[in-house]
């Protein structure tokens, strides 16, 4: 009943689109439904009451008119809206572009300046299709010839860093929600263990969640079937549900499992957390989506893991979900195909 009163409030969805009620196309849309309902009942009346075709011709013409002038404006409204979104993914895209360029450079300088090692610029974390390598050169061995650093001075340098790798993952996220937006989403499809990735992902959180005083599990079965799919966008995945359990979690265990169905492979993270409210539960992949619980744990983040998350699960023929009580916890999972199956 809730639904289908929001769908009739034709005047909050005009606000919510930010357009005025000329041009919000479901306000049109009611206009020419009564106007086409209020042109028949007069023509009937008329046409019955002085029996004249003539006159009758003309009124059906002019109403035929405000029709096609109506639905003209219809139109122009849609282009409009369709013009924008045009704008907004070219923008994002070109701007994504432009800002990983110089973040993972600065990233590079980061992991030199720390010793890190890297003769290679790095690649920006949670960029599946993008390969930054080749816009830089080869690493000097700096790392050798650099003074040894005040343990204060590392630690700056490091909280630098991680910032660093905030940001490009804040940008790489924004990317892929405008590829998955413009349906240009490009998997590479292989054989691949998903408890091999898992570990690698939670060697790289290990830091992280040691901050939050949480303790990573593993539950992997030892004669786990391979899965069919790309690496890189499975690993994002991992990678955004490995980041909201530590996130959101207040201490205790965070525990990815792997479970084998009939022609699947189920993943799983479970954490000790916060968990997720009931009014929330059905916005939880939407875009941007952030519930009020989460913005009052953590203030920071855009609310598009998740909704990145699912449509690479849904792009791969898998299935995702999650249970959770407020309170208690949650788990997130999701299902893809095996390699035999």
């Amino acid at each position: 009943m809730r639904r289908i009163f929001h769908a009739l409030n034709v005047v909050e969805q005009c606000r919510y689109y930010r357009v005025g009620l000329w041009q919000c196309p479901q306000f049109l849309f009611i206009v020419m439904g009564l106007f086409v309902v209020a042109a028949i009942i007069v023509t009937n009346l008329f046409a019955r009451r002085y029996a004249g075709p003539e006159i009758t011709a003309l009124i059906v013409l002019g109403v035929t008119a405000v029709l096609l002038a109506i639905g003209q404006i219809i139109i122009n409204s849609f282009k409009n809206a369709a013009e924008a979104m045009r704008t907004k993914s070219e923008f994002i895209s070109i701007m994504s572009h432009q800002l990983r360029g110089p973040l993972a450079a600065m990233r590079w300088q980061f992991n030199v300046l720390l010793g890190g090692g890297e003769s290679t610029p790095p690649v920006a974390q949670g960029a599946p299709s993008e390969n930054l390598s080749a816009a830089f050169p080869a690493a000097p061995p700096l790392a050798e010839e650099l003074p040894p650093l005040a343990e204060e001075v590392r630690e700056v340098l490091r909280t630098l860093q991680d910032e660093n790798k905030r940001m490009i993952r804040l940008v790489s996220d924004l990317l892929e929600v405008n590829r998955i937006d413009d349906r240009d989403l490009v998997l590479h499809r292989g054989s691949l263990k998903l408890s091999d990735m898992s570990r690698h992902v939670l060697r790289r959180f290990t830091r992280f969640a040691r901050a939050a005083n949480v303790e990573l599990k593993t539950a992997f079965p030892n004669d786990e079937r391979a899965v069919l799919a790309d690496e890189q966008y499975v690993r994002l995945v991992i990678e955004h549900l490995v980041d909201n359990a530590i996130r959101y979690s207040k201490g205790g265990a965070v525990v990815a499992a792997i479970e084998q169905l009939a022609g699947a492979v189920r993943w799983s993270v479970t954490d000790e957390g916060i968990g997720i409210t009931d009014a929330d539960k059905k916005h939880i992949f939407e875009k941007f989506f952030r519930g009020h619980n989460a913005v009052r744990y953590q203030t920071d983040g855009l609310g598009i893991g998740l909704h990145i998350a699912r449509a690479v699960v849904k792009a791969h023929f898998g299935t995702i979900g999650f249970r959770s009580q407020y309170g208690r916890g949650s788990t997130f999972w999701f299902t893809l195909p095996s390699a035999d199956a």
